[in-house]
């Protein structure tokens, strides 16, 4: 079997070359064109990548992401488009591309039959193969989807509230098992909201979907709200056009083969999860296979046997999931455990460590995971997606450059071995067809090669704004540097570029600012953790969130370490754990903490996509809301103490 438990390509692969061979008269092939399919076939095994590149895929001529669907529901309709594992093991529910047209098509008739297409549509699923049907409904609707994370409590209900109301949306798709929570969750009844399921679809809307209307490449595929990690969120207007042109910039960053398959565990609702899992192979007329996050994060594992069994070859995760697998331990990892099969894990979504991403190859590689199967991408929501990423050179994914220098905006390249040397992760090259300059943030001024400036990004890809907001839009949109002509996305990241390589260094909302130096929270966390697991073999996975303190609140800085899954806050020794980072801290950063907060497993608030909130962990830390929940564990402190938050865990 070419691929365990997934619709093999073979025949369909066979049918394309088929097509671009000469037609004969007869209704069987020659044995010619026969011969040139068998000989395609088997060069796409030897060289899939290579391979791909000789014939057009529908991708490179379609209007919409639709034509894409249209062409291989029509071509190979019995092909596998999405596997789900439901228990994250092997209850497996699965999808051909005829079914997948023929499902979203009906609901979208019911969309439109409701009155629901004349507004940007809200999706509430969990993980599934219902939420592909609800997506692409709404483009066969000729509406905007705006995928959204399950509301579990009555703060993340408002802002499902506060979406419905910037988006004017009059619907909402969900299943059958969550219309109840949502219908009260949401006051639904009360406000005339309708709350719709594929289960409203009948014969007569299979029939009525043949006059599904059309969609042009300018009107506005779907709403990417922003998960929120430094501000509120906005809806990110992405059109079919800039849709399909990061679509083709991700296949060509690999580059990846049509009829691939691709998988992992990402929410479908976050950019990343949505066009890189999804999307991309479904535009290329191959496989997405997946488990829920919540299963991932229970068992990290059942991703890596997801890759096994699926043999995927493409898999985006963020940093912290390689750290969560790259500790399981050994004796847990079955011996006939399978990785040759991944060509590209594309990480991004946050920042990527270098001692991470050397760990988990380390791992893994007894496992037939290769040495260059990690790459690390950059991206953001307002860029569609991919800005970099794909192959890069074994001694370009990792330079070294002086600590105090980078503090100070320049990159200046030493030995890996220096006092003072800093690993930072390159991101890739800038992806075909757009631009990345890196500027004074100020002026606008370009900045040398190798210094540190606010990356901006133009490019088919970038997104026509945020949706009912001019002003923002116009603010982030349409930046413009008195050194490059037209208009640029200002992405708010600091970093640096070496050639035509990518160095991301952080946020510039979040960038620590004392005395002069620039500090990026992400340095400081790595060195918190490296600290404070240094005697505590026990707490790996931990995380630490770094934020400034304003200067009515005194100023400086203070930091939250969250101990794994599973590790009380009685389990460790605080005090020693505060006086090992804060002498790490001292010598590589000389800067001292003003606190240091150790909080059990989920203390460190989040987004929906898994980001650090670290300006919510300022304004919780100066509520003294830490404070408190270190008084609950039992620890003794008088009356003084519980009066400042500084007090949980001081320096």
């Amino acid at each position: 079997m070419c691929c365990a438990r997934s619709a093999c390509p073979k025949t369909a692969f066979a049918r394309r070359c088929a097509s671009v061979c000469t037609p004969t008269p007869t209704r069987r092939r020659s044995r010619a064109c026969a011969r040139r399919s068998t000989k395609a076939w088997r060069c796409w095994i030897r060289s899939p990548t290579r391979y791909a590149r000789r014939l057009p895929m529908r991708l490179d001529t379609a209007n919409t992401l639709l034509d894409c669907i249209d062409h291989y529901a029509a071509t190979q309709p019995t092909a596998r488009a999405a596997s789900f594992l439901a228990d994250g093991d092997a209850q497996e529910e699965t999808l051909e591309y005829g079914e997948l047209r023929r499902r979203a098509r009906a609901l979208a008739s019911v969309l439109r039959r409701e009155g629901a297409a004349d507004a940007p549509v809200l999706l509430l699923f969990h993980s599934g193969i219902e939420f592909l049907i609800g997506f692409f409904a709404c483009l066969y609707a000729g509406t905007s989807a705006v995928p959204a994370n399950v509301a579990r409590n009555r703060h993340q209900y408002e802002r499902l509230r506060l979406i419905l109301e910037d988006a004017h949306s009059v619907a909402v798709v969900t299943t059958d098992e969550l219309r109840a929570t949502v219908l009260a969750g949401l006051n639904a009844e009360a406000s005339g909201l309708r709350v719709l399921t594929e289960r409203a679809a009948d014969a007569a809307d299979a029939a009525e979907a043949t006059n599904a209307p059309r969609v042009g490449g300018d009107d506005v595929a779907f709403l990417q709200y922003t998960s929120g990690s430094t501000g509120h969120p906005k809806g990110v207007m992405v059109t079919h056009a800039q849709l399909l042109a990061n679509l083709r910039a991700v296949r060509d960053s690999g580059p990846m083969a049509e009829y691939f398959c691709c998988g992992g565990w990402l929410p479908q609702f976050h950019d990343m999860g949505l066009i890189g899992m999804s999307l991309a192979p479904l535009a290329l007329g191959g496989q997405v296979a997946f488990i829920s996050p919540l299963h991932f994060l229970q068992r990290p594992l059942r991703w890596l046997r997801l890759i096994q069994r699926y043999k995927i070859s493409i898999s985006p995760a963020p940093n912290f999931a390689l750290e969560m697998c790259a500790h399981i331990p050994r004796d847990q990892i079955p011996p006939d455990l399978d990785l040759s099969s991944l060509d590209g894990l594309y990480c991004g979504a946050e920042p990527v460590n270098a001692e991470t991403v050397t760990r988990f190859v380390a791992a893994f590689a007894p496992y037939g995971l290769s040495a260059d199967a990690v790459k690390p991408c950059y991206g953001l929501a307002e860029a569609t997606l991919i800005v970099s990423g794909g192959a890069t050179a074994p001694e370009h994914r990792v330079v070294h450059v002086e600590r105090k220098a980078l503090a100070q905006g320049r990159a200046r390249p030493v030995e890996a071995d220096a006092v003072d040397a800093q690993a930072v992760v390159c991101c890739g090259a800038v992806v075909a067809g757009h631009r990345l300059i890196v500027v004074d943030p100020e002026t606008g001024a370009r900045r040398a090669d190798g210094e540190v400036g606010e990356l901006w990004f133009a490019g088919p890809s970038v997104a026509s704004g945020y949706w009912r907001n001019a002003d923002a839009s116009a603010a982030t949109f349409g930046a413009r540097s008195p050194d490059c002509d037209g208009a640029f996305l200002r992405t708010g990241d600091l970093g640096f570029m070496l050639g035509d390589r990518v160095h991301v260094t952080g946020r510039i909302k979040e960038l620590i600012i004392l005395r002069g130096r620039n500090y990026y929270p992400t340095d400081l966390e790595a060195t918190i953790v490296a600290a404070a697991l240094e005697r505590e073999p026990r707490a790996v996975g931990a995380f630490a969130a770094a934020f400034a303190l304003d200067e009515s609140s005194g100023g400086g800085v203070a930091a939250l370490l969250e101990l794994p899954r599973g590790m009380p806050l009685t389990a460790v020794d605080r005090p020693a754990i505060v006086e090992r980072v804060r002498t790490a801290m001292t010598q590589a950063h000389e800067l001292t903490l003003k606190a240091l907060v150790v909080v059990e497993q989920g203390g460190i608030p989040r987004t929906s996509s898994g980001k650090l909130q670290r300006r919510k962990c300022a304004q919780m830390y100066l509520r003294g809301e830490f404070a408190a929940s270190n008084e609950r564990d039992g620890s003794k402190r008088d009356a003084s103490e519980r009066a400042t938050p500084e007090a949980a865990v001081t320096p």
